[in-house]
């Protein structure tokens, strides 16, 4: 009987806690429902699948999972990867699940991003009750408004914006003393480094400033003989599943180093000691400044994160965040609310280690490399709400009775969010910017297929001449969709082609039996296939002792291999 009773009160209580928390249902649904209409919209989405150069060479290392040995992550444009290949083996479940199509990609992209805002909005309950989730909501939805299809996109720099602000509130719960956050820190802090290395040093560092501050309070709490021996039992199984957790996630790459000459992590160890920067500690001052106030900014000239990086570098919203910021501090000294001057302390970190990272890059700052900063804004904004709630105790902030007219403003405000996110849903869905070549690649394609031997009959090696950077964006996308059509294609190894391209996708040149060879238009001459102003000649290796020559004569102009050791 009591089980029968229990299951007739549920769902009264269900209604009931939706009752006392009709704004942050208004607030969770804002951030949630955009999300569910963005990874319907690529599940149902029809029509062609091109993609070039950067989502096509993502492409390729997530179809790499299971079929090669992947043990490095996403490509670098310095000529190594990125650390490990963490975010590459999630992307292959929803990829092999959906029909291994680049729509697929964004579903498991939304996929990372609902997850981080739910650990974001769960953080800031476990640390101010309703009061902090709902102020923590609304930022989150007003971020999402500003960051538009980049939410929904699947590309690496992009997909670890809102981790890393989850990274940031998860070293804040464990240096307010929730041990439980260290294995989940250290698994996002791995995800985040493995997929762009640039967060390395801004995650790093709020990491340790965490570690440093469990460290003071454990040394205080073993003057206390009675609570220090459970406090000691956690602290070591906290340890414990962390250093677990680090050293699984952390094979590929370092068998990666272990096993190759040189190793990825090698080289990027190398790159970071003696790369040369033209940026300077003013640059990363700048950009910080920059992108630090996008959310007052949205909320007052609809400015966006992509935007944001042609603006003046001190503008008023950037005045107006940090004299939030600063009144926040002073009023979280004078009623000593630690964990309030702690989250503002992490974020005050991250963004100095932001302006090293920024001051370290090589070469042009392009705005994608700096788009992450904007995260570091919306900690700011959620350290203010946590000066604010701070002064009520759990249990009152629980109890606070929201009026009825406030929920109506939110229901409203609801309903302009979705506008806004629904708009950039379908922007992200046509992929127009970054994707405008799929024409040229689908016509390749269709006319290299009428030439090439069938499916499974030997390697396809596509042969570019060096340096040649204009035809490479297109060879990107012709691999993919070639491999998505069953043929085995690989990049014949060379200068460029070891940049671009991950080892799996590589093959010794002059191997393969049939080889494409790209190259320019040359008048009086035709090409098998003509597009773009490149010229695309199929070569059978076995068959045609002509086209040898033809295809020696394209090896003589290419530029040697960067590195006889570089074989993964």
């Amino acid at each position: 009987m009591a089980e029968v009773g229990s299951e007739a009160a549920a769902p009264d209580g269900a209604r009931a806690w939706v009752r006392r928390n009709g704004l942050l249902t208004v607030v969770v649904l804002a951030i949630f429902v955009p999300f569910a209409v963005g990874i319907i919209w690529r599940i149902a989405a029809t029509g062609d699948d091109f993609a070039s150069f950067d989502p096509a060479l993502l492409e390729l290392g997530v179809r790499a999972v299971g079929r090669d040995s992947v043990l490095v992550g996403p490509y670098s444009r310095f000529g190594w990867n990125h650390p490990g290949p963490l975010y590459l083996y999630w992307l292959a479940v929803p990829y092999r699940l959906l029909g291994s199509t680049y729509g697929a990609l964004a579903v498991g992209a939304v996929l990372v991003n609902v997850a981080a805002t739910a650990g974001i909005v769960l953080v800031a309950w476990r640390r101010g009750g309703r009061a902090l989730a709902t102020w923590t909501g609304a930022v989150i939805v007003v971020y999402l408004a500003a960051a538009g299809p980049i939410a929904f996109d699947s590309w690496n720099p992009w997909v670890t914006i809102l981790p890393f602000t989850l990274a940031v509130l998860l070293a804040w719960s464990l240096a307010c003393g929730d041990l439980w956050a260290l294995p989940v820190l250290v698994g996002v802090v791995t995800f985040l480094v493995q997929t762009h290395v640039s967060y390395a040093a801004p995650v790093g560092a709020v990491t340790v400033g965490a570690i440093v501050v469990v460290a003071i309070d454990a040394r205080r709490e073993r003057q206390d003989e009675r609570l220090w021996p459970a406090r000691r039992r956690a602290l070591v199984r906290s340890v414990g599943i962390a250093a677990i957790v680090l050293v699984v996630l952390w094979i590929p790459p370092i068998v990666d180093q272990l096993i190759h000459d040189p190793g990825n992590l090698g080289q990027i160890f190398r790159f970071a000691r003696e790369g040369q920067s033209d940026n300077t500690i003013t640059d990363g001052i700048e950009e910080a400044a920059r992108y630090l106030g996008v959310l007052p900014a949205r909320l007052v000239e609809g400015t966006t994160i992509a935007s944001a990086g042609g603006s003046a570098a001190v503008g008023w919203s950037t005045v107006l965040t940090f004299l939030a910021v600063a009144a926040a501090a002073f009023v979280a000294l004078r009623r000593r609310q630690r964990d309030a001057l702690v989250l503002i302390g992490f974020a005050a970190l991250a963004a100095v280690a932001g302006v090293i990272t920024v001051s370290r890059i090589v070469g042009p700052r392009f705005d994608y490399l700096v788009h992450w900063m904007t995260a570091i804004g919306a900690v700011l904004w959620i350290a203010v709400g946590a000066v604010l709630v701070a002064p009520a105790s759990r249990e009152r902030v629980k109890a606070v009775k929201v009026p009825a007219w406030i929920t109506v403003v939110a229901a409203v405000l609801l309903v302009i969010g979705l506008g806004w996110l629904a708009r950039d849903v379908a922007v992200a869905g046509q992929r127009a910017d970054r994707d405008a070549d799929r024409p040229p690649i689908e016509t390749m394609v269709e006319r290299l297929e009428r030439r090439l031997p069938p499916p499974g009959d030997g390697v396809v090696a596509m042969r570019v001449p060096q340096p040649s950077f204009f035809a490479w964006q297109w060879v990107a996308g012709v691999v993919l969709e070639l491999q998505r059509r069953g043929y085995d294609v690989r990049v014949e190894r060379g200068l460029q082609s070891d940049v671009l391209f991950s080892p799996w996708d590589l093959v010794e040149p002059g191997t393969a039996p049939v080889a494409v060879a790209w190259d320019t238009v040359q008048p009086g001459r035709h090409g098998d296939v003509e597009v773009k102003g490149l010229s695309l000649d199929v070569i059978d290796e076995r068959r045609s002792p002509a086209r040898w020559r033809r295809a020696g004569a394209l090896e003589a102009r290419a530029t040697p291999r960067r590195s006889p050791h570089r074989h993964r």
